[in-house]
């Protein structure tokens, strides 16, 4: 399993879903940040490498189908793994997903209460509950 390093970078205009998602990165040990917009997730990318990409798949304000594709597209960046999550009831858009080049493609539900063991599966390290940060702040998310 890969040592935690670097952060996830997080897509999605849903705050409500975004923060909890955070929590669920920040339970397992991994630090999020949440680009608003096309710009900032190419800086974001370019400045640190993230360890994985969170798609919401329900983000209207953002191309996120248009993002994964380039990125996938991109030798040096095709690696990274992109996690898709959005409504488990909507076949077409998780179709979308795949074909954007997303590795896996979940439920909103899953991304929230399984994040730990999506992260193993990923083969990324996931924080024990010994190691897990004790603050109980709220999530602070984004930057622009």
């Amino acid at each position: 399993m890969a040592e935690r390093h670097g952060r996830l970078l997080l897509l999605a205009d849903d705050l409500l879903l975004a923060s909890r998602v955070e929590a669920a990165a920040r339970a397992a040990g991994w630090p999020v940040e949440l680009p608003r917009g096309a710009d900032a997730f190419w800086t974001a990318i370019r400045s640190e490498r993230p360890a994985l990409v969170l798609v919401g798949m329900a983000a209207t304000r953002l191309p996120w189908e248009a993002l994964v594709a380039d990125l996938k597209r991109d030798d040096a960046l095709r690696t990274i793994p992109v996690l898709a999550f959005g409504p488990h009831q909507d076949a077409a858009l998780r179709a979308r997903a795949r074909a954007a080049g997303c590795d896996r493609v979940v439920a909103n539900s899953q991304v929230v209460t399984e994040l730990p063991r999506l992260l193993r599966e990923l083969g990324l390290a996931v924080a024990s509950a010994t190691e897990r940060p004790t603050s109980q702040a709220a999530p602070q998310i984004g930057s622009e």
